[in-house]
């Protein structure tokens, strides 16, 4: 993620704790093998909080692949709880969580940072209804599933768009974009604030 985010030119650094979680700029969550460990380690390490009231504040937020259902409600056919952040629930897929496959994405609101095109997905979760006010893409591949959600500078994907080639690149080039005039403002009231990613 971090090479796909410098090819778009956004710096990066890794998060430090909880304060850099609350207060960096822009944060980016990346892909989790496993979202429910991942969960438990955000909650583990003091991260959780900080993340679910970043996420509900709106500020400049990337969360990418399987970390949709870490902060979404959870897996209800698995009795697993995702940090609630979002209110989204989650089903299991048909295919391993390893396999990875193209599908194509479209636009199923007004507003979109993610252009109509095939991405890259991790495919043991999908969820299928948007939480009420976000903007959503959506895929078909084992029936209608959501792509992406998005509030403001908030984005969340299912797909990983640093393994979607230009297409993903865009999705990012977008994100960093719609993220600066956030950007500017917190720097204007916060000129200290750490910066993450943009």
């Amino acid at each position: 993620m971090q090479h796909a985010l410098a090819r778009v030119g956004a710096r990066t650094r890794s998060c430090a704790g909880a304060q850099d979680v609350r207060h960096a700029a822009a944060l980016v969550v990346p892909w989790s093998a496993c979202s429910w460990r991942g969960a438990q380690r955000y909650a583990e390490l003091g991260l959780a909080e900080a993340l679910v009231e970043r996420i509900k504040a709106g500020r400049p937020t990337l969360v990418v692949g399987t970390a949709m259902q870490m902060v979404g409600l959870g897996c209800a056919e698995e009795g697993r709880r995702g940090l609630a952040a979002l209110d989204l629930h989650s089903e299991l897929g048909d295919r391993a969580p390893e396999a990875c496959a193209w599908q194509y994405v479209w636009s199923a609101t007004e507003s979109s940072q993610v252009p109509n095109g095939r991405y890259a997905f991790q495919r043991r979760y999908r969820a299928t209804r948007p939480p009420p006010g976000w903007a959503c893409t959506v895929s078909d591949a084992e029936g209608l599933q959501l792509a992406s959600l998005e509030r403001g500078a908030v984005l969340v994907t299912q797909f990983r768009p640093e393994l979607s080639g230009a297409a993903g690149l865009e999705v990012l080039l977008r994100w960093c974009n719609r993220s600066r005039p956030v950007l500017r403002l917190q720097e204007e009231l916060a000129p200290a604030s750490p910066l993450n990613a943009a």
